[in-house]
């Protein structure tokens, strides 16, 4: 590992003793972080007082409910230490789900899902070898003071010449929103700024099943849309938001002049199940130049092809702004693909979806008229 990753420190702060103990082994086998510090959390001042002394890189954070005392430790933690990363440990419950999206629309980075058995501990070293080491590679990319900016938008012209490479636009009739590490921060922004729209939305954000039906119940709540988790021949209709459910891929199809979604167990592409890319594979292939794909904040691949092939296709990509993702890898990636993708702030993107289908239907109705 580069010595970049090296020469960190980590507070592991869990109440359950073999959560840190597995946490801990992992971390000095696959890792190599330099300093790690194990805490029980007795008392929130007390631990806040190891945290000032030792000013960690990293911190992972086991929270079991809203309620508990560690969550009142995360308030204090995002306050007081605004530029420390927290990573939460939740469980894969309708308990841990809640805990996880409200610690991240606090300012918790991510999650890591933990065992709520002490067996389940024992089987989970490969998981947690998964998920750690490419948090750790993300660290000196996270940009800890995303979403403090102005509301500015970041655009690029593109030339004429290119214009013509891409193929005749039409109206968009699909709006495709994916997404990773602090995506779902802005996922709320986006949402809660979308009190309309004329097509289906589909969103899909890398998380496991129970977290994914929490996140369309929480996001149901901050919109006049209704948000729903996808599910098995769910017909897609106008104005209608769908979560793609996790631990399934989700593909659209055509089926008697009406389009659908079908939930499969295929295998999983890039290492994920759902991924975007099998998400915007079908759904070019059912809307064709139709489709408008937008990229939140991430890491990884999942999402570059899919993203080449709306562009092949004809469709629409947006991206979020390097200066209001938290990692702005994904986004940086589908950018770069072509000139015309242009990148805006987090809170500029839901306004913006909605403003590029009015242009659309706009323009539409005018040339029908002129003709």
């Amino acid at each position: 590992m580069p010595a970049e990753f090296r020469d960190i420190t980590v507070f592991i702060i869990d109440p359950r003793v073999l959560i840190r103990q597995m946490l801990s082994r992992v971390m000095r086998e696959e890792t190599d972080v330099s300093s790690l510090i194990a805490l029980e959390n007795k008392q929130n001042d007390e631990t806040l007082i190891e945290i000032e002394n030792h000013n960690p890189d990293l911190i992972l954070l086991g929270i079991e409910s809203i309620q508990s005392k560690e969550f009142w430790l995360l308030k204090s933690i995002i306050n007081m230490y605004p530029g420390i990363p927290v990573v939460l440990l939740t469980t894969l419950t309708p308990q841990g789900a809640r805990a996880a999206l409200t610690g991240l629309k606090l300012g918790a980075v991510e999650y890591l899902t933990v065992p709520d058995t002490s067996q389940g501990v024992v089987f989970a070293g490969r998981h947690f070898r998964k998920r750690l080491t490419p948090l750790i590679k993300a660290l000196p990319n996270l940009n800890m003071r995303a979403n403090l900016g102005n509301q500015i938008v970041i655009s690029q012209t593109s030339s004429v010449a290119t214009q013509k490479k891409l193929k005749q636009k039409e109206d968009i009739e699909l709006v495709v929103i994916g997404g990773c590490l602090g995506g779902v921060q802005t996922l709320y922004d986006v949402i809660s700024r979308m009190s309309e729209i004329s097509v289906p939305v589909m969103i899909l954000q890398h998380m496991p099943k129970i977290y994914t039906r929490e996140l369309a119940a929480d996001l149901d709540e901050i919109t006049p849309l209704n948000v729903r988790e996808a599910e098995e021949n769910s017909i897609l209709l106008p104005g209608q938001v769908y979560v793609a459910p996790g631990g399934y891929h989700t593909v659209l199809k055509s089926n008697w002049r009406r389009n659908m979604i079908n939930i499969h167990r295929g295998p999983r592409e890039i290492k994920y199940r759902p991924s975007i890319d099998v998400l915007l594979r079908s759904a070019v292939n059912v809307y064709q130049n139709r489709v408008m794909g937008v990229f939140l904040s991430g890491g990884g691949k999942d999402g570059v092809d899919g993203a080449k092939e709306v562009l092949e296709a004809g469709g629409e990509i947006l991206v979020q702004s390097k200066k209001s993702a938290r990692l702005w890898d994904l986004p940086g990636s589908i950018q770069s693909l072509h000139v015309s993708i242009n990148q805006y702030h987090s809170h500029q993107l839901g306004e913006e979806i909605i403003s590029r289908l009015k242009d659309r239907m706009s323009t539409a109705t005018h040339s029908k008229m002129v003709n």
